[in-house]
């Protein structure tokens, strides 16, 4: 019993750790940390200059020189002079279409092409070099539809920098087409007396013309069409003169047209530009340096005006040209048988020499003349009344002043020459200007040939005259020039 007394107390220690095994634990809590509301904010430089180079480098090429050839030949000119032949033709071996290609319309739309560069208006200038744009310059796109693209060339130009340019697919069939300029109905370009020049290439061959179609008031735009050979509609006055050009591949060629057009016709050109035709296949063309040039007007007739004399044996015998109702008789302009237009010789006081003049003071004007190549000639000639029977003129000197405002070209050239008629078998001598056929520009300058010149039969002198030309050697620098012929004198 004592001993069961004894184990009580280890019973009951054995039931409590028991009870405290078996209570449940309470989890500890901690306390929520502070939100922090710190930013991490990057260190930024505070120095936002901003620094700019300060030198500039400058790619300049070493030689930007333009070399200009100083030595001009002074040789007499082998090629271009007359030859012994009696007669002289001016007529020029091609002949303009007698039909034109293209019929006006008063709605002239151009279309079936593709203008890349930056327009360009079609605006009323004296000149159009397409140095940064088409200028307005279009087709016509009649006979050729599609395939055509029209751009602004600066690698192939008649001078630079630039030139028009455009692809034109032709074919066998389809062989024509026109470049032109086409003025909204209401503005023109004054035609009434101006000389029209422009150079041409392509790369195959074919034939080109000038030509323009004009109007007969401000409202009434396309009333007809001229070109050098032909002419329709109330304003053909005839007289038109022009070139019909034979392109070379691969060649500048100038062209070259004169219109004449009834008063007031000529003030309402609406359109002009070139013809290209017979070309058989594809070709790109490009046209450059379009000019167009006043041609001076005849001094109109002064009144109280004199007739110019009639060559006779009282000597000196001076054509002064002042206060003459006309060129004098016997005086004509020629190309000497060669294809360049000439124009015809005027009376003109743009320029004048005779020391003392009073009244109408003029000279003889030939001009503008379209130079363009080498051997290119014109002459300002007088042929004695008595023609191929020959003159006279035993033991004088043949003298006259000239001015001129230009060189023809690089190799240009001047002469006087003389030649006799059937007594002397059409013997043809000349003498260079000043003995070295050199010109001399912008100033009044004396030359002379004696009458026997070279052997000439002086006792029957058919012809003299003064001429101008680009001459053989020639490969640069071809311009239009105007040369005036005053105070021819025999003496």
């Amino acid at each position: 019993m004592k001993r069961l007394i004894g184990l009580i107390p280890l019973l009951l220690l054995a039931v409590w750790i028991t009870v405290e095994g078996c209570r449940t634990v309470a989890t500890p809590t901690f306390p929520t940390p502070p939100t922090s509301t710190f930013t991490n904010t990057p260190n930024v430089p505070t120095n936002t200059a901003t620094i700019s180079p300060t030198k500039t480098p400058t790619n300049t090429p070493f030689n930007t020189a333009t070399t200009t050839p100083t030595n001009t030949p002074t040789n007499s000119p082998t090629v271009g002079s007359p030859t012994n032949t009696p007669t002289i033709s001016s007529t020029a071996t091609n002949s303009p279409t007698s039909t034109p290609t293209d019929t006006p319309t008063d709605s002239p739309t151009p279309g079936g092409f593709t203008n890349t560069p930056t327009p360009c208006p079609a605006l009323v200038l004296s000149s159009y070099t397409f140095d940064t744009c088409t200028q307005g310059w279009s087709l016509d796109a009649t006979s050729i539809t599609t395939g055509e693209i029209i751009t602004q060339s600066t690698t192939t130009f008649h001078t630079g920098p630039g030139a028009w340019q455009a692809y034109i697919p032709f074919t066998p069939t389809n062989n024509t087409e026109e470049i032109n300029i086409n003025f909204p109905c209401g503005t023109f370009q004054d035609f009434s007396s101006v000389a029209v020049t422009m150079w041409v290439y392509s790369t195959v061959t074919a034939n080109a013309q000038m030509f323009c179609n004009y109007g007969t008031a401000p409202g009434a735009c396309y009333a007809g069409y001229q070109n050098p050979g032909f002419c329709n509609g109330t304003g053909c006055a005839g007289g038109q003169t022009g070139s019909y050009a034979s392109l070379v591949a691969n060649t500048w060629t100038m062209l070259y047209f004169k219109p004449s057009l009834t008063p007031p016709d000529g003030q309402y050109v609406s359109k002009f530009g070139v013809q290209i035709l017979n070309c058989t296949s594809p070709a790109t063309i490009y046209i450059d340096d379009v000019a167009i040039t006043n041609l001076a007007t005849p001094t109109p007739t002064p009144a109280g005006c004199v007739s110019a004399p009639t060559f006779n044996s009282i000597y000196p015998f001076i054509w002064n040209n002042d206060n003459y109702c006309t060129v004098p008789s016997g005086w004509s302009s020629n190309n000497n048988s060669g294809t360049i237009i000439v124009p015809s010789l005027l009376l003109s006081i743009l320029q004048n020499h005779t020391i003392g003049c009073s009244g109408t003071c003029d000279s003889l004007l030939m001009g503008p003349i379209p130079f363009t190549a080498a051997n290119q000639v014109a002459n300002a000639e007088y042929v004695f009344p008595n023609g191929t029977g020959g003159t006279d003129i035993t033991g004088k000197t043949i003298s006259a002043w000239y001015y001129l405002d230009a060189t023809p070209s690089n190799a240009g050239y001047g002469q006087m020459y003389i030649q006799d008629g059937s007594i002397g078998s059409y013997n043809y001598q000349s003498l260079g200007f000043g003995g070295t056929y050199a010109l001399v520009t912008g100033v009044w300058t004396q030359v002379s040939i004696p009458a026997n010149q070279g052997g000439v039969d002086p006792t029957g002198l058919w012809k003299l005259g003064i001429q101008i030309g680009t001459g053989a050697s020639a490969v640069s620098g071809f311009q239009s020039v105007n040369l005036y012929v005053d105070d021819m004198t025999i003496q």
